[in-house]
């Protein structure tokens, strides 16, 4: 995962790369939940 830090309130997620063995399994999904609820705790 790559993002970047666009303010104090703000983070632009940029990219999301799984292992090919194991996309289409939703994981890019899971991962965008918990980078959210990251924030969200911070």
């Amino acid at each position: 995962m790559t993002y970047s830090h666009t303010g104090e309130d703000k983070i632009i997620v940029d990219h999301i790369e799984v292992d090919g063995s194991i996309k289409g399994q939703g994981l890019n999904y899971e991962i965008d939940k918990a980078a959210l609820h990251c924030t969200n705790d911070n």
